[in-house]
């Protein structure tokens, strides 16, 4: 099932049942927990999710994210677009005891009922692959405005 926007809630079990994908945008700004590492709250995230059993009759939850999220460089502080391509294999648990059983290649999503929210599983997904610092690559050093080290001790910037 694809659609414009990502359902906000859904049942996993009976996705799975139906070895169903479901896929969608979600808005930046709708993802409150984000707000305070973002440069504004323009922009959206592309969710493709797969709800499966494996052949241990695991169910499984597969998909991927893109998105291009405003961030601050912290180079030279100004806001930059960090390009976030991320796969994800999650299986539902109820328990710690639940999560420590699973196969080492899924990771456990904790849930305490039958639906569950996309939306906060994509921002978990998101604020675990969210970079320590963001800063544009060295490549766009120009564009960026930063300068290294060695023009400053050489005194060979213009901003020294």
């Amino acid at each position: 099932m694809s659609i414009d926007h990502l359902p906000q809630f859904a049942d996993p079990v009976r996705l799975a049942q139906a070895s169903a994908r479901v896929s969608g945008y979600v808005q930046l700004m709708d993802l409150v927990r984000l707000h305070d590492l973002l440069v504004g709250e323009v922009g959206e995230v592309f969710a493709s999710v797969h709800f499966s059993y494996d052949e241990q009759r695991y169910l499984c939850v597969t998909g991927q994210l893109q998105a291009q999220l405003p961030v601050c460089c912290q180079r030279c502080m100004q806001q930059m677009w960090w390009p976030v391509a991320h796969d994800f294999c999650l299986s539902p648990v109820a328990t710690e005891a639940e999560a420590e059983s699973l196969p080492n290649h899924y990771e456990p999503w904790l849930v305490t009922s039958r639906q569950v929210s996309l939306w906060a599983m994509v921002e978990d997904e998101l604020l675990l692959c969210f970079p320590v610092a963001a800063m544009h690559p060295v490549k766009d050093r120009l564009v960026c405005g930063a300068w290294d080290i060695e023009e400053f001790r050489n005194g060979s910037t213009e901003d020294a």
